[in-house]
């Protein structure tokens, strides 16, 4: 949350819990899950390719 606002840690350690419901339910939140989602497949994907790629040649040797 502090990495995304103009806030300070001290601040948003302060705030209630309902700036966090609000802030969850905001589009700002969606947007930034979708792209945590998104790097976190293509991740996946390099890495499962790479394992092919070793796979493939630990089979040729």
């Amino acid at each position: 949350m502090v990495e995304h606002g103009k806030m300070s840690l001290s601040e948003a350690l302060k705030m209630g819990l309902s700036f966090v419901k609000l802030y969850r339910n905001s589009p700002s939140f969606e947007r930034v899950s979708k792209t945590i989602e998104a790097e976190r497949l293509y991740k996946v994907g390099v890495i499962d390719r790479l394992n092919a790629v070793v796979t493939t040649n630990s089979a040729r040797r």
